[in-house]
């Protein structure tokens, strides 16, 4: 009985030192009972702070309790916590809490900050969240933020001290994380703390697609002629034409007051001077056996924007009207086949046609010629339906294939290629005199290798093969013949307009005269037209030629 009287005493006494003499007065007044006898087990204060402990008479032996030491200011032991900080927003939480919650909380981020505070910390984020201590939680959270956090924890604990912990960061890190924190508690609290966050989200630009000019439709061309300066060098009509890195090449073609082809090749070159300037190139070389004379008439022509390939047509000969040859000296078909590199100004001979061929047209899709179209060789007689491809990737190797024929047979068309058809446009059945025009228009598909009837021109066309160009998803026809020309039967002035994506025709403002075997084509936005056959024939088989040329404006719909 005396002895738990003297422990409770103690401890209700032991904290206040004032009250220690009087503790160990009524230990002395009781003090027989606590009397060890010599060499008695001593009883061991259970304190961790040796302040804590007394020392009494060698033959007093207080039992002692050990208690936790609570300096004013000083704050309690809480666990480390490591995180992200988050961004632009401030939320308090002020709780009591009786128990003691263990969290381990494990966050993997890019460009992020770890902040460390004593005492119940009040978070800074920019979500808006809401956590219960209490359970096992998973977040994720991606975006791109900036934060400035300031952190102020209030904690007012269920002991007598109320420690008050500050934690403000000096970095103001911008980050893109991708975290996955997980944390596991254990707690029993008397509030549950709710953060709220105001979200700052950072906006992420929006890519817009810039249109260019020319986006609109076509609706016109606006001519207007060139000085003097710019002219072709020599009045020509029936010559063959491309463009290729900004320039126009010009290939043989009949001179005014001839019937035989020329051997000639120009560039012209817009950029050149005021208004563009012409260049004399290489001469053809011969287009068939047993001649020396180089150049050629209706042939098909194309180009793969590095080189300019041409085929068939109506080759030089001797100049003189025996072995064959053609009124001024020229062979109505042939089967060569030529690639002219412009870089190097040089010919290349391909491999032949399967068959003598002139006035057919040539095209180049998915990286194969083709050739089809024509007249029969030398006598002129018939139309030819044949259609061959040479593939290009191939070399030397490579062989004409055997394609299918062209519905209505027909020479003297136009050919153009289109996201990887072919169109054949216009042309005509006989010659000269007996000319009988044509207005068909058909279309090639290479990959299921068959030809359909879209809708007719107009009227129908023919010399047209160098004046037909293709400007965005339409197809422009310029000029031509209706019926063969003489004095008194002018070639055409009109500009027909096919729609790919309509199919349908319409016209453009004419030219100021009438003209056709002319060439053309685009460069930087504008149309270069020149040469042809402007009046009819002359008494020695020629045409009278022109050597003007004028640039067309693309006029577009506002």
């Amino acid at each position: 009985m005396h002895m738990r009287l003297a422990l409770y005493v103690a401890l209700r006494l032991l904290n206040n030192r004032r009250l220690w003499p009087r503790l160990l007065l009524c230990l002395g007044l009781i003090g027989a009972p606590f009397v060890s006898p010599a060499g008695s087990a001593t009883v061991a204060a259970q304190s961790g702070d040796p302040a804590s402990q007394l020392a009494a008479p060698s033959t007093i032996y207080l039992p002692m309790l050990a208690l936790p030491k609570s300096p004013a200011g000083a704050p309690s032991p809480t666990p480390t916590r490591t995180g992200t900080a988050a961004p632009s927003a401030t939320a308090t939480a002020t709780g009591t809490r009786t128990a003691t919650a263990t969290s381990t909380r494990t966050a993997t981020a890019t460009g992020t900050r770890t902040a460390t505070a004593t005492g119940t910390r009040t978070a800074t984020a920019t979500s808006t969240h809401t956590a219960t201590a209490t359970g096992t939680h998973t977040a994720t959270v991606t975006g791109t933020r900036t934060a400035t956090p300031t952190d102020t924890a209030t904690n007012t604990p269920t002991s007598t001290a109320t420690n008050t912990a500050t934690s403000t960061p000096t970095s103001t890190p911008t980050s893109t994380a991708t975290s996955t924190p997980t944390s596991t508690a254990t707690s029993t609290a008397t509030s549950t703390p709710t953060n709220t966050a105001t979200s700052t989200p950072t906006s992420t630009p929006t890519n817009t697609p810039t249109n260019t000019p020319g986006g609109d439709e076509l609706i016109d061309i606006s001519w207007e002629e060139l000085p003097q300066s710019s002219w072709f060098p020599v009045g020509t009509s029936e010559n063959q034409s491309a463009v290729v890195d900004g320039k126009l090449y010009s290939f043989s073609g009949y001179r005014s007051g001839t019937g035989a082809p020329l051997d000639d090749v120009y560039a012209f070159n817009p950029a050149s001077g005021d208004t563009g300037r012409w260049t004399a190139l290489k001469n053809m070389p011969p287009m068939r056996d047993s001649t020396v004379y180089g150049g050629v008439t209706h042939a098909g022509i194309a180009t793969d924007g590095r080189y300019i390939y041409i085929a068939g047509g109506y080759a030089a000969g001797s100049l003189t009207n025996n072995a064959g040859d053609g009124p001024a000296g020229q062979v109505f078909g042939t089967r060569y086949v030529m690639r002219y590199d412009p870089q190097t100004d040089t010919y290349l001979r391909l491999r032949d046609l399967p068959a003598e061929s002139g006035a057919g047209s040539l095209a180049i899709a998915n990286n194969e010629l083709h050739f089809f179209g024509g007249t029969t060789y030398r006598t002129r007689e018939d139309e030819i339906a044949k259609h061959w491809s040479l593939a290009l990737d191939q070399g030397a190797s490579a062989q004409w294939q055997v394609r299918a024929d062209l519905p209505n047979p027909r020479h003297h068309m136009a050919a153009v290629s289109h996201n990887g058809k072919i169109y054949a446009v216009g042309g005509q059945h006989k010659h000269d005199g007996s000319l009988v025009p044509q207005s068909s228009v058909h279309r090639y598909d290479p990959a299921s290798n068959t030809w359909v009837e879209m809708a007719p021109m107009p009227e129908g066309r023919n010399h047209i093969g160098s004046t037909t160009f293709v400007i965005g998803d339409k197809i422009i026809v310029i000029g031509g013949q209706f019926k063969h020309v003489t004095s008194t039967v002018p070639p055409k002035n009109d500009i027909f307009v096919y729609d790919i994506s309509d199919n349908r025709w319409t016209a453009f403002t004419p030219l100021n005269h009438g003209r056709h075997s002319a060439i053309a084509g685009v460069i930087n936005g504008q149309v270069y037209l020149t040469s042809g056959s402007t009046t009819g024939v002359t008494t020695d088989g020629g045409q009278t030629s022109s050597r003007r040329i004028y640039r067309g404006t693309l006029v577009f719909d506002q």
